[in-house]
């Protein structure tokens, strides 16, 4: 079953497989297999928009008034372009501008991650895909092409390069009783929920993705604030990928199978706050009401990110 397309350089709880950095240095970008920058034939002079960001605001002129009635600012998406030189001899020039051109391609498979290297012990990563590319070739007789490239993010936060993930949480087995007992029986509380901690870093807030595995009913995801809450029950050996970042849910992880009409209207989408820890619980309906069979689990899974 497929898994909705690039999810897997976000998170791997839907399985596939990840990009893996070959960065080496500072200032050295990777993206679709190909290096560039700082200690490789394709020198970048200057990375414009790769780190910053851009509001986009929205206002509505005042009729017949002076100025203009201000909504909510809202970080705007990236276009990073980057100016290169491309060095060589003349008659391997030709090979060099072909694979940039290869990895450079527009994207028919969804957002994929650019990585890169500042000098901050940090490998970061932006999703998005290639546009523009303007190719100078006035020099290559001397060997040195110009390339101007565009890459563009939907989405503009800056992420870790490192997916966290903190332990999963299981929902406790029932644990019935023994007897003989004396009297009078003293009975504790049902076992309700299962909870982590996902401490992140960064400047601003970040989604998540989470695998609750079944058999669990109902399920409810919280921050202990805000509650995503979901009508249905995920039989033993199933399990459903909530996605925070596009609002989704899917069974099985399978593209065809969307869980979203299982969602309840009362939920509230909720992303984890830049620089805190977060006690996320998974709640289920099952474990509620004493029904023994329901001991599913939470898998969780976030990127830090920055802006």
């Amino acid at each position: 079953m497929a898994a909705p397309v690039g999810s897997q350089y976000r998170t791997t709880l839907y399985g596939g497989t990840d990009v893996t950095s070959s960065l080496t240095q500072d200032y050295q970008f990777q993206f679709n297999g190909l290096l560039f920058g700082k200690g490789t034939s394709y020198g970048v002079q200057n990375p414009q928009a790769i780190y910053g960001r851009n509001t986009r605001s929205v206002e509505t002129l005042r009729p017949q008034d002076t100025g203009a009635f201000v909504q909510p600012d809202y970080p705007g998406s990236r276009l990073v372009t980057f100016s290169m030189v491309v060095t060589g001899s003349a008659s391997t020039m030709q090979a060099k501008i072909e694979a940039f051109q290869t990895a450079w391609q527009s994207s028919t498979t969804g957002d994929q991650p650019l990585l890169f290297r500042l000098p901050t012990s940090n490998t970061w990563r932006l999703f998005g895909r290639p546009r523009k590319t303007d190719v100078d070739v006035r020099m290559w007789s001397k060997g040195v092409v110009s390339i101007t490239a565009e890459f563009y993010c939907a989405d503009p936060r800056m992420y870790d390069n490192t997916i966290t993930t903190p332990s999963t949480a299981t929902l406790p087995s029932s644990g019935g009783i023994t007897f003989p007992k004396v009297l009078p029986i003293t009975f504790g509380a049902a076992a309700t929920s299962a909870a982590l901690t996902a401490t992140t870093s960064g400047t601003v807030p970040t989604p998540w993705f989470a695998k609750i595995a079944g058999p669990v009913s109902n399920p409810a995801i919280t921050n202990g604030t805000d509650t995503i809450r979901f009508n249905g029950a995920v039989a033993s050996g199933d399990y459903i990928i909530v996605d925070s970042m596009n609002r989704d849910v899917w069974y099985n992880g399978n593209t065809a199978a969307s869980w979203y009409s299982h969602v309840s209207p009362s939920s509230v989408w909720w992303s984890l706050p830049a620089s805190g820890s977060t006690t996320v619980t998974l709640l289920d309906d099952g474990r509620r009401t004493g029904d023994p069979t329901s001991t599913g689990t939470l898998a969780f899974q976030f990127r830090s990110a920055w802006l």
